[in-house]
């Protein structure tokens, strides 16, 4: 019988699940199967979400258009990373991971496993669920991962890196004891521990989650889901029953869900990607092109020294000429040589523009274009507006307050078009309910 596994490379072991192919019982395994087809999945916390249109045409076309999307959105060089998608509609949801990252895992997996993305395990997880909608909290060790199904597809994954280790550590700190001591703490009290409450009421913050959570159903799964307590307090934090993640028999949600998730890849029905570094292509040139192309270098060679005794006289003219035409413009571009102008016209170009953002008209300008996000929000104050690295790189900081964390999320999305890149660097309710919020973003 063909069957495929599924590894988790957790923190602390591996652990594996195979799955059959076409049909067969679902079974645990101590270690990965030799010679079975495998797949793992990179960690959220290594990954980078996109998610583009893209035109309803061929592979080739939409990996053109989601090439060049990233090549204008990523914070590094796209050629560093290796990335695959997955398309619902005209939607694409793309998965990032740098190179770096990537050898680490295949030194790991060895060069046959194939490398899926984790939050296509928890999709694939629902879909053997049959379950369209739902809520998913893996607590790992080193992080917690948040990841939203809806309409049977993915929405959206966000990633903290408070896990079970950050906890120890606090509960650690707090009562002066080690981090061994303070795991047997947590694993006796579980919620009933205000370290361990105070971490739930901050994951729900800042993943944006208000009561009721806009979910049928919400999951957990992960070594940390077996806190003491834990269903029943973020039960009560988000509104909605919290249940563990369901798995087949003889799996446990707090073990295997990664596993059995990236198992489900090896379906044809699953939605799966492939994350592999891509290695240049060489061509290699035909020895008789390469003859010729010696030929050809040889005369050009030829034709450019007899050029060269009539180009010299004719360049220090052209220089002479050019330094004369800046010195009442720029005089300091008549002290150089033609080919410094570009670099020196660049750096005065960019210093003109961030000049010409402080002057005040133009902040006058965008603040009075907050105007209309404003006027959507009528329940919401704008208490302060902070100018901030006005030598460089100038940000807007917009402080205010408001009823509901729904609506701070409203207003940084309105100001996208207002300053770039806005991002909530601080939101906390007080004890009369208000919201206070900052927002920064770029000019």
């Amino acid at each position: 019988m063909f069957r495929a596994s599924g590894i988790d490379l957790g923190k602390n072991g591996n652990r594996a699940v195979s799955v059959g192919a076409f049909w067969g019982a679902v079974k645990k395994e101590t270690e990965p199967p030799s010679g079975m087809p495998s797949t793992a999945a990179v960690p959220s916390d290594k990954l980078t979400f996109r998610t583009l249109n893209v035109p309803n045409t061929s592979r080739d076309i939409q990996e053109s258009v989601i090439r060049e999307e990233l090549m204008l959105s990523l914070p590094f060089s796209i050629e560093e990373t290796s990335w695959d998608w997955v398309v619902n509609d005209d939607v694409a949801t793309v998965f990032i991971v740098l190179n770096q990252d990537l050898r680490s895992f295949r030194e790991r997996l060895g060069k046959d496993a194939l490398i899926d993305a984790e939050p296509l395990s928890y999709l694939r997880l629902m879909k053997a669920a049959k379950t369209e909608e739902a809520l998913i909290f893996d607590f790992g060790a080193s992080r917690t991962s948040v990841c939203a199904v809806k309409s049977g597809c993915l929405d959206w994954v966000k990633v903290s890196f408070k896990g079970g280790d950050y906890l120890n550590k606090e509960i650690a700190k707090r009562y002066d004891i080690t981090p061994e001591e303070a795991e047997q703490h947590k694993i006796a009290l579980g919620t009933e521990e205000p370290v361990c409450r105070q971490w739930l009421n901050d994951l729900a913050a800042y993943n944006l989650l208000v009561k009721p959570v806009p979910f049928d159903k919400v999951f957990i799964c992960g070594g940390g889901a077996q806190m003491k307590g834990l269903e029943l307090e973020l039960g009560t934090l988000l509104g909605q029953t919290v249940q563990p993640i369901p798995l087949p028999d003889g799996l446990s949600p707090y073990c295997d869900a990664s596993a059995y998730g990236a198992a489900l890849a090896s379906k044809s029905k699953y939605p799966h990607i492939s994350l592999e570094e891509v290695e240049p292509e060489k061509s290699d040139l035909p020895w008789k092109y390469a003859v010729w192309l010696l030929v050809i270098l040889a005369l050009a060679s030829v034709n450019l020294e007899l050029r060269k005794a009539n180009a010299e006289s004719v360049v220090q003219k052209q220089v002479a000429a050019y330094q004369e035409a800046a010195k009442p413009i720029l005089p300091k571009l008549a002290e150089m040589q033609p080919e410094t102008y570009q670099k020196e016209l660049d750096a005065l170009t960019e210093k003109n523009l961030r000049n010409t953002l402080l002057l005040p008209d133009s902040l006058l300008q965008n603040m009075a274009r907050l105007a209309k996000p404003l006027k959507d929000a009528p329940s919401m104050e704008i208490r302060r507006l902070e100018l901030k690295g006005e030598q460089e790189n100038p940000s807007l900081i917009i402080s205010g307050q408001t009823g509901t964390l729904q609506q701070v999320e409203e207003f940084r999305k309105s100001t996208e078009d207002i300053i770039k890149g806005p991002e909530i660097i601080d939101s906390r309710k007080n004890r009369a309910g208000v919201i206070t919020f900052s927002i920064e973003g770029r000019l």
